[in-house]
Formats: structure tokens, C-alpha cells, sequence
């Protein structure tokens, strides 16, 4: 007997439940039933995390049942004391932060099991990146299908990865693959927001742009163009995409901090190769 991780239908946040296996070889008689397996709460209670409360380096969560309407809502996540900027969860529901300052490790790692109630948690895997030595040094994190960690280095110019296996440690780490040779229209480098298709696809913000790497390159590191990079009309073209993400629909969507705007690109619009711009498809102000 196996049994297989499962979730639940919430609309919003699902919750993961991993399941157990008392005896994996068991005899069972014609017309007989026996509980072997029982399923264990694995989510943190379908909490949604948000960035960090600024200085007091707090990352915030909300629960679903929260998210479907506008309102003032009340956190539930802990404090981290030690990390900010909390990616989206992965696949295991865990939580991966960006370390606040010069005195923080660069990246850290909060189990499930520890984002259920409010109040301070140490993470329980950190570690450094050594050849990035600018500020800010890292500003996102992303996850490909496989679990490798991509983070973006704006002050670098480059998105580097990080081995799904080699992640999951403590110590000091190299990046396996580079995407370099990133910058902004002043000529500076810049790279900010990254995310992944349903393709396996590598998209970066930053400067004016928004930009494509394809999943068949990014086995090698590279520092040639990206495959496509768009320009957008109406965007004040100075941090286009410093945050990304892909809607089920395969619409991306991207902040315009210069704008204090959160505007769509159309799904129709991201498969093509070259210099393109695209006008925005929905556009509204972002808090």
C-alpha cells in the first residue's frame, strides 16, 4: 500500500495533506477491510504569505477564507526574525525568504510545521551565496518544475540557480547555471521579478522590459539575449516587473513600480521571439 499527498478544493489557498502508511505488506481476507493509513494536516492552515512588514522583518499570512472579498484583515503568520520577502510556497507548502540585511543569510527555508500560529521562527535551512557581493543582492525567488532555486540579483544583472538537492543545506553555495549579461534601459544592470510559465519558461522584469529565457537553454549558463522581450505602452519604463506571476489562464501579470500600477499581458502576446511591445491589458493601481 502507498498512499499519495493530497489537497483539498479551496478555491483561493488549498491545503496539503500528506498520508501514512502503518504496514506497507498486509494480508487481507476475501470480504475483510483494514486501516492501514491515515492522512496528516501538511499546510499551513490555508494561509496565503505576503512580502514583510519592513524593518520589523515580519512576513504576513491570511487565510482563505479571508481573500474573496476587500477588507481589513488581521495576520496570521509568525514573525521571522530573520527573514523577509517570502516567495510563493512550494509544492510542499514550505516558505522561502530573502534574509533583510547585510547581517542576515541570504536566503532561508520555513518548514509548514511552523507557519501555523503567529510569533518568532528561526528557519531551519539558510545559507549564503558568496559570489554575489553587490546590494541589494537578491530581490526574488522562483522554482522551476524540477525544484531547482532561482533567485534574481539586480545589482548583478544576472538569475542564478541553486540545485534542487544543494538547497536543501546549510553553507555557503555556487550557482550551477547563470543567466547574465542583464540589464536596464540606462544601461545598469538589473534583473527583479522572475517566474516560470507552464512551459518552463524563465521570465525576468527590470529596467523596461519584460523578458524570456526558454526552458531549453536553461540548463547552460548564458549570458546571450533573451529569446523575447517586451516593452509595454503606458508603463513609465523604470521598474517594469519587479514582481511577476502567470494567472491559470498563462496571462502574465507584473508591478510598474514606477506607476504604482499592476498591469496584465495576454497569454496571445508571450510566444513570440524578438523585440515586440505590447500594450497592457488591464491595468489597476497597486497598494
Amino acid at each position: 500500500m502507498t498512499v499519495n499527498r493530497v489537497f483539498d478544493a479551496d478555491p483561493i489557498v488549498r491545503t496539503v495533506f500528506d498520508g501514512t502508511v502503518e504496514a506497507a505488506d498486509f494480508t487481507l481476507c476475501d470480504g475483510a477491510s483494514a486501516d492501514r493509513q491515515g492522512y496528516l494536516h501538511g499546510h499551513s492552515q490555508q494561509q496565503q504569505a505576503v512580502d514583510a512588514d519592513g524593518p520589523r522583518q515580519r512576513a504576513s499570512g491570511f487565510a482563505s477564507s479571508q481573500l474573496g472579498v476587500s477588507a481589513t484583515k488581521p495576520r496570521r503568520l509568525p514573525s521571522t526574525d530573520r527573514a523577509a520577502s517570502p516567495s510563493p510556497s512550494t509544492r510542499t507548502a514550505t516558505c522561502w525568504a530573502l534574509g533583510p540585511t547585510d547581517g542576515d543569510n541570504m536566503v532561508a527555508r520555513f518548514p509548514a510545521a511552523m507557519l501555523g500560529a503567529s510569533g518568532p521562527v528561526e528557519p531551519d535551512v539558510s545559507f549564503n551565496i558568496p559570489a554575489i557581493t553587490c546590494v541589494p543582492a537578491l530581490t526574488s525567488i522562483a522554482f522551476d518544475a524540477d525544484g531547482n532555486l532561482w533567485l534574481s540579483s539586480p545589482c548583478g544583472g544576472e538569475v542564478d540557480r541553486i540545485a534542487a538537492a544543494d538547497s536543501q543545506t546549510a553553507g555557503d553555495k555556487v550557482a550551477d547555471v547563470a543567466i547574465s549579461g542583464l540589464v536596464a534601459g540606462n544601461g545598469l544592470p538589473d534583473a527583479e521579478g522572475i517566474a516560470f510559465d507552464h512551459d518552463g519558461n524563465l521570465w525576468v522584469g527590470g529596467g523596461a522590459a519584460l523578458r524570456r529565457f526558454d526552458a531549453a537553454r536553461l540548463g547552460d549558463s548564458s549570458a546571450d539575449p533573451a529569446d523575447l522581450e517586451l516593452s509595454v505602452k503606458d508603463s513609465l519604463a523604470a521598474l517594469v516587473g519587479n514582481s511577476l506571476a502567470f494567472d491559470k489562464a498563462g496571462n502574465l501579470w507584473a508591478t510598474d513600480f514606477a506607476a504604482n500600477a499592476v498591469f496584465e499581458v495576454a497569454a496571445a502576446d508571450l510566444g513570440q521571439t524578438g523585440s515586440r511591445t505590447r500594450s497592457q491589458s488591464a491595468r489597476s493601481p497597486s497598494a
